[in-house]
């Protein structure tokens, strides 16, 4: 089964062709994702990350085209601005922004 979660949708595949597709749940993008979601967990040591919040922050790489490097970046200057209780929904707000302005790798972060 491959599915996303937004937009919902899923598709059935055979196993076979399952294996030849790159589907959102590939072994490269896990790998990907759990790295992306270590380095979120390692900027908030003291809270426990939700699920709603881990969409959020897979909506902008996926969504808003933001480079991994560039939203772990985005999450660092957003908890030096807001404090380590920032809420996700403020990055997300953040993330919108910089993706409207084309920051989408860290070489075009304006914290640099």
């Amino acid at each position: 089964i491959n599915y996303t979660s937004r937009p919902f949708s899923f598709e059935i595949l055979s196993a076979a062709h399952a294996s030849t597709q790159l589907g959102a749940y590939s072994t490269n993008l896990l790998t990907a994702y759990a790295d992306f979601f270590a380095g979120i967990r390692a900027l908030f040591p003291k809270r426990s990350i939700s699920n709603h919040e881990y969409d959020k922050a897979r909506d902008w790489v996926e969504i808003f085209g933001l480079s991994v490097e560039c939203a772990l970046l985005l999450v660092s200057h957003c908890i030096d601005q807001k404090g380590s209780n920032v809420s996700f929904n403020y990055i997300d707000t953040v993330a919108r922004s910089w993706a409207d302005q084309d920051i989408t790798t860290i070489s075009k972060a304006p914290i640099l």
